[in-house]
């Protein structure tokens, strides 16, 4: 089975999601990600899903992403609306590539690079429930900006001297002007968490009213590892990833994160589909809670599911549970419309966002996926590695929070 290319597969959701509300750190997202091709084994997926964006020209809010993602990246990709596809969890997977410790080819220090978070700050920029920034690439791509503020004003950046980055505005996207210099002090607490920037000199007032100050790592943009905030989605959560190179990503509801031989992924408020064979037929809106959600895997999915045991997530009653796709259901159940790929069973799809959809192949090696309800809130968290098993020194680490946690005092 064919392992997925991240980039291709997370674009088109991203984009559908950009054509609504202002989703800021992901379009941020998409700029530090657009020539990965980092390979993955199937069962690192377990979850996959399909986009059903329309045709570009028929969303302009899309097409004017899109003109403005490409006037940034000089051509640095081609559109494409087809969705790749990924097998579930299986038992035949390739082995993963072995994570190394990233040596930044960016003329910026390797500790800068990924996601940055702050408070909601004041500015005609548009943003999301945070403040965002985000430093290169972990695949160091020299054609996709090296920094950008909440998917806009988008810079290269070198370091000039130790401890100075210069800014060079790319476009005018966000108030600046193409050329524009900057210079910021920057530097990094000892556990790598926290980022504080001093401005130097900078002629873009609107960049210079949003950068100075002190972030928190963001753990759905890429990072090393360690501990993360996210912040896509109320209520927030610290956690901490083991120490590797981890490709972050979401979108509505959704936040991912994933090293090539382990996946975290969690969602808010999920729904499942009136006929899990055939989206056609619509979603099926659930009751928030652990309870509603178990009660829809055992009954309405399109999913087996074993193995139940109780838990707890930071203080909140959890349940675990084994899950994977009925090998009884008849072939050929969903297609993927974009791929042709066919016996597959669908899974979910996002409460926020119903054009995004998770489907699974019939049959297979089942893998666990954690359940627990906050504020009102279902959360699923899907936490694997090796041998579709749970990593619990992740889910031990997630601690749920009502706002970002306020700066060491210096």
């Amino acid at each position: 089975m064919t392992p997925i290319d991240r980039f291709e597969r997370d674009l088109p959701i991203a984009l559908t999601d950009l054509a609504e509300e202002p989703t800021p750190d992901y379009f941020i997202d998409i700029l530090g990600q657009t020539a990965r091709s980092r390979q993955r084994p199937a069962w690192a997926t377990p979850g996959r899903w399909f986009s059903t964006m329309p045709a570009i020209t028929s969303r302009p809010a899309l097409a004017i992403v899109a003109i403005a993602i490409v006037a940034i990246l000089g051509g640095a990709f081609i559109f494409s609306r087809s969705t790749q596809s990924a097998g579930g969890p299986t038992s035949s997977a390739t082995p993963a590539p072995t994570a190394t410790p990233y040596q930044s080819p960016l003329p910026m220090p390797s500790d800068l690079v990924g996601g940055w978070l702050a408070p909601l700050r004041d500015s005609p920029i548009a943003q999301g429930p945070v403040s965002a920034l985000e430093f290169g690439a972990l695949n160091g791509d020299p054609k996709a900006p090296d920094f950008a503020i909440s998917g806009t004003a988008a810079a290269d950046v070198r370091e000039t001297s130790p401890g100075v980055i210069e800014l060079t505005s790319t476009g005018a996207l966000g108030g600046c002007h193409t050329g524009d210099v900057a210079h910021y002090r920057w530097s990094i607490s000892t556990d790598g968490v926290w980022l504080t920037l001093d401005p130097i000199d900078d002629p873009c007032k609107i960049r210079a009213a949003m950068v100075p100050g002190t972030w928190i790592r963001s753990g759905s943009h890429d990072s090393h590892g360690g501990p993360l905030v996210a912040a896509r989605f109320e209520p927030f959560f610290s956690f901490t990833l083991p120490s590797g190179v981890w490709l972050g990503g979401g979108g509505a509801g959704v936040m991912t994160a994933d090293d090539g031989s382990a996946t975290f992924k969690v969602w808010q408020d999920p729904d499942g589909f009136n006929d899990y064979c055939n989206d056609a037929m619509g979603t099926k809106v659930l009751e928030r809670g652990v309870d509603p959600f178990l009660k829809f895997l055992r009954e309405d999915s399109g999913l087996d599911v074993s193995n139940e045991r109780e838990t707890t997530i930071d203080g909140h009653r959890a349940v675990v549970v084994d899950i994977v796709g009925k090998p009884a259901t008849p072939p050929p159940c969903w297609t993927n419309p974009d791929t042709g790929e066919k016996n597959m069973i669908l899974q979910w799809t996002q409460h926020a966002d119903v054009g995004w959809k998770w489907a699974t192949m019939i049959g297979g090696m089942s893998w666990p996926i954690v359940i627990t309800e906050v504020d009102g809130h279902t959360l699923v968290f899907e936490d694997i590695k090796g041998g579709n098993t749970l990593d619990q020194s992740i889910l031990d680490s997630i601690h749920f929070l009502h706002a970002l946690p306020a700066p060491p005092a210096s």
